[in-house]
């Protein structure tokens, strides 16, 4: 296995704050690279992320970014980045940041058989992934969030594919 990119070792010791800002970072990094971006709405992309994620044990704003940057080193290790587009590179590590959005600390099966609003709403068919999906599709339909703006049409419909089944979640 290739050894970790450089820097990569020091996000173990971050504090909660350098956290945030090497996740702008190497957000900011990949979308510009891409598509060309300014910072701001990254910036409060990754704000509304951190706040759409609840204060509970495991499926926190931590969490999200420890399997995003799980992802960038999966990418840069297995030698990826030749491989993925830059709308697969900044699919997956948006769906790694916002896998959890909003979590409330009790899986499907809670959710379906107690009946919650949650598995109401989607039909008992994987509620949680649903609400998560329904969360960051609100998030990044936001104007001033809209990360894919300026960003090829067809790249954005491949990063941001929603089935027909989903849309009506949304």
């Amino acid at each position: 296995m290739a050894a970790l990119p450089p820097g990569i070792r020091l996000f173990l010791s971050f504090s909660r704050d350098q956290w945030f800002r090497a996740l702008v970072l190497i957000l900011t990094y990949l979308l510009y690279c891409s598509f060309h971006l300014s910072r701001k709405p990254i910036t409060i992309v990754k704000r509304c992320v951190q706040n759409n994620y609840r204060d509970n044990p495991f499926h926190n704003f931590r969490h999200g970014f420890c399997v995003t940057q799980m992802m960038y080193c999966v990418i840069w290790a297995c030698g990826l980045q030749g491989c993925l587009t830059a709308a697969d590179t900044v699919s997956l590590m948006v769906a790694s940041l916002c896998h959890d959005l909003d979590h409330p600390g009790l899986n499907n099966a809670y959710q379906v058989n107690a009946c919650t609003e949650l598995a109401s709403r989607f039909q008992n068919k994987s509620p949680l992934e649903n609400h998560h999906w329904a969360v960051t599709s609100q998030i990044l339909s936001q104007p001033q969030s809209n990360i894919f703006l300026h960003a090829d049409t067809e790249d954005v419909q491949q990063i941001l594919k929603v089935t027909p089944e989903k849309q009506k979640f949304l």
